[in-house]
Parts: structure tokens; sequence; C-alpha cells
């Protein structure tokens, strides 16, 4: 592309510069006869203080200039180089062969002039033929009453009017003779403590709801024995059938993974703790390793070559500092078990719930033991993981 710049002067008459105007650029073709042809390729450049700028391909174009002030329109034909930046009287050639100048579009009104004199006033013209009625007026005033006519005849009797209230009561009158009619029944009497004989059976209700496996599984957080975990109510988990399962995402961090309801409430079908390690100091031994584990319906105790100083006076394989729901399965009873002692090679009594133990100075209990355990799943978990 290459651009063209003014400024620009009448090619008739190089020596009067234009100042303002319009230059149309046409696509140019020469002619065997040497003939001009405009192609439909133009642009269209305003002339500013005798100024233009315009960007082109090269080839020939077809100057047209209008002036604006008036003057007649030129124009003629250039070739324009491949690139750069060239002033148009350059590209100009010293014979300039004119066409008759494309009729530019029409200027843009002047503004309007002085208002002139009055004229004379012309001869009156022949009177034109009657317009229509004009709209009625508004209705005048009253006049004054006219003197009173004569009465006329009496008219017909109209029809009867409506029927007035009731008056008032007149005097109760003396007292006929017995009616043979039975009166109206009394009030009703006070309730008998007799039952009477029974209803009629009523209608038959319509169905209760058809339980479907949509409504009896819920899928979400936390445990449903604690609502707060799960985002749901507690109307909404009270709401749902004996026999729902509440599958847990998260095992509400304790391995609780599948709940069932029971009429009893929510109890563990699906979890695991895992085994976690208890601190030794809680369960009264002084080394080895002491290991609990919960899955539904059973709690898990496992002894690692665990052993006393003789000294405790309080040694328990489920701590009291872990509550009620590690416990075995009926605290009461007096024997629940019993566990392997190497050192010695016979079994070491265990008693209670928590299985409380009594080894002889020195005893390595090493074991592994499962007890029945139907207490609620722990909220929280004892001790570390192992």
């Amino acid at each position: 592309m290459t651009t063209i710049t003014g400024p620009i002067a009448h090619p008739h008459d190089g020596a009067v510069p234009v100042q303002s105007g319009m230059v149309v650029f046409s696509r140019a073709h020469r002619g065997v006869k040497g003939s001009t042809v405009l192609l439909p390729d133009r642009h269209t450049v305003t002339i500013a203080d005798g100024d233009l700028e315009a960007v082109l391909e090269s080839g020939p174009w077809t100057v047209s200039v209008y002036p604006g002030d008036g003057a007649r329109a030129d124009s003629w034909t250039i070739t324009v180089p491949d690139d750069g930046v060239h002033a148009l009287a350059d590209l100009t050639p010293h014979a300039v062969e004119t066409v008759e100048g494309l009729r530019g579009e029409p200027g843009p009104a002047g503004p309007q002039g002085p208002r002139g004199e009055r004229g004379p006033e012309g001869p009156q013209g022949i009177e034109g033929p009657e317009g229509p009625p004009g709209p009625r007026g508004a209705q005048g005033e009253p006049g004054p009453q006219g003197v009173q006519g004569e009465r006329g005849p009496e008219g017909e009797r109209g029809p009867e009017g409506p029927g007035g209230p009731q008056g008032p009561r007149g005097e109760t009158g003396p007292a006929g003779a017995d009616s043979t009619v039975p009166g109206p029944p009394g009030p009703a009497g006070q309730d008998s403590t007799v039952p009477g004989p029974p209803g009629p059976k009523g209608d038959t209700g319509p169905p209760g709801a058809v339980l479907t496996p949509e409504s009896m599984l819920v899928v979400g957080p936390g445990r449903p024995d604690a609502p707060t975990t799960t985002g749901m109510t507690a109307a909404a988990l009270a709401a749902l059938p004996v026999g729902a399962e509440y599958r847990s995402t998260d095992g509400a961090d304790v391995g609780a993974w599948v709940w069932s309801k029971r009429p009893t409430g929510w109890v563990v079908t699906d979890g695991d703790t895992g085994w976690r390690i208890i601190p030794l100091t809680d369960a009264g031994f002084s080394s080895g390793r002491l290991r609990l584990r919960r899955t539904p319906g059973l709690v898990w105790v496992s002894a690692d070559d665990l052993r006393t100083d003789g000294t405790a006076t309080d040694v328990r394989l489920i701590p009291r500092s872990l509550g009620r729901k590690w416990d075995v399965d009926g605290d009461n009873v007096t024997y629940p078990g019993s566990m392997f002692a190497m050192s010695t090679g016979n079994f070491v009594r265990l008693d209670t719930g928590n299985l409380r133990v009594n080894p002889p100075a020195n005893a390595r209990l090493r074991d592994l033991r499962a007890y029945p355990n139907s207490k609620p799943w722990p909220m929280t978990l004892p001790g570390t993981p192992a």
C-alpha cells in the first residue's frame, strides 16, 4: 500500500491552491483510444486546510478534485508506485489529460438568509364556496318560567305497594285446649357410664404410601444418630421408616459407614474403627502394646506382650477412660473370659465388662480375643491408629 499526501492545486492553474473540498480517487484503466475507464474501486478523502492524505494500492488512478469554493472540478490520471509516501504533486504529469469531472455529492444547505421586506398587497381573490356549518355552540341559560297551566284530570290508581314492617306483638290470648300432638324432645341427659352398642363399620381408608428403594435409602455425610452432622433435620431423620438405611460418605470420621434404623434407634451395620493403640498408663500396664477395635456387634482386644510391675491395682484391658461404649456386653458377668499368659503357660482370668485383669507379677499377656458388644458406636476414637 502507498500513502498519497497533499497539498493540491488546480491542474489548470497550479498557482491557486485548493484549501477545502473533496478528492475522489477512482481505479483507472487506460483504454486503447486513450479514454479513461472508471472501475468500482473508489476512495473519497476531504481536503482540510489545503492538505489531504489517502492510502491506495499501486497502479493507475483517476484523481477528481471538487473544490469547496465553487471552482470548476478537474480530473486527471496518476500512476501510484508500489509503496512509500508520495506527494500528489510529484505524481501529477505535466501534460494533464482532463476528462469531464464527476458530479460531486450535494453540499449541506447553507444558513437561512434574512427575511425580505413585505411586498405590496395583491388584489382580492374571488369569493370561495360556502364552507360547512361549524360545531354547535354551548347551550344557553334557561329562560324564565312560564305561567303554570290548569291542573289536569286525576289519573288512574297505581298498583299496590309492598307491605310495611310487622307491628308489635299483641297480648297473649287465653289458653286453648290440650293438644294431642307430642311436643319436641327435651334436652339430652348426662353421659352414661354404660357404653352403647358399637357403631357401623366405617369406609375403608385410602391405601398407605408404598415404600420404594429410593425412600428407604439416604446417602449423606456424618451419622444419623447425630442429625447436625448430616445436613438433615432431626424431624426428617425421625420420619424415615424402620428399616431405612443411611450410607455415610465420610464414615463420620469414626469408621461408621452404613447405618440401619431399628425400632430402638440407629445401629451400625457396616463399620470398622481399625486397630487403635491404647496408652499403657490408661490400662495399668508397664510395657508391651494394647490394641482395641470396634466392628458391628464386636469389640476386639489384642494384647502384645503386656506386662505389669506388680504394683498396679487397677489393670484393665478396656480402660475406664474409654467410657462404656467399648465395654463387653453383660457388665455384670463375673467371668466373661480369660487371656493366655506366656510366662506361666496358663490363662489369666478377666472380670466385668471392661476386662479387669489381675495377672501375677512379670506375667506376659499375649492373646487376641473378640467379645460381643452392642453398645452405641463411639463418637470419637481413642489412642492412635495402629
